[in-house]
């Protein structure tokens, strides 16, 4: 376990997210998550949503980080199990929302970052409001690519709070599918179902 700084346990707003956090060894630091959970919360204040850390946990795994395939259905031939489901198994951790980083995903998955809520997979799966950021959004090609005021971080707990998908319309902002239009603007009606969903406590630690 990593003391959390005394700054990001508590937060000045009326509603606030805990989050917890895990990172899987390997090419993530701190200090990195640190500045990106800044980011993070600069974009929440929009909304008046203080978000918090209740816990930093560092782990080794005991299978390479190529073992997390992004496929929980596990569609793809010759995958005896999950990485997944196995890791989040393996750490037993009950609090949510969960944000693991990690190196990767296996070599055939160049996927960035991924969320679990709700309305995307089984209400009684070990991943159930779980997001996993990999290191490939630090590579350059990435980063410039990526909008200053956009985050990847602040993105995929946006799924968590909304529990819901990409935003398809033509205006940008945090959740937009499309790159291009992605920017770090929370509009009011995402808002006010994030709030809404955070002070009827409806994102809970797994029984």
């Amino acid at each position: 376990m990593h003391e959390v700084p005394a700054v990001y346990q508590v937060s000045s707003a009326s509603i606030s997210q805990e989050l917890h956090i895990v990172l899987v060894k390997g090419r993530w630091d701190l200090l990195h998550i640190f500045e990106r959970f800044n980011k993070l919360r600069n974009i929440y204040d929009q909304c008046s949503i203080g978000v918090t850390i209740g816990s930093i946990r560092e782990v080794e795994w005991k299978y390479p980080s190529k073992g997390l395939y992004y496929d929980l259905n596990n569609s793809l031939e010759n995958r005896y199990y999950d990485g997944t489901l196995q890791l989040l198994i393996d750490l037993n951790i009950k609090e949510r929302p969960l944000a693991l980083f990690i190196d990767s995903f296996d070599e055939y998955m160049n996927k960035l970052a991924t969320s679990f809520p709700p309305s995307a997979i089984d209400k009684s799966s070990i991943a159930l409001n779980t997001f996993w950021i990999t290191d490939l959004i630090n590579e350059k090609t990435y980063v410039d690519e990526e909008p200053d005021d956009y985050s990847v971080f602040a993105h995929e707990l946006g799924h968590i709070l909304l529990d819901d998908s990409h935003e398809m319309g033509i205006e940008s902002n945090l959740m937009h599918s499309n790159l291009s239009l992605l920017s770090g603007e929370v509009t009011q009606k995402q808002c006010s179902i994030m709030r809404d969903r955070i002070s009827k406590e409806s994102i809970k630690p797994l029984n």
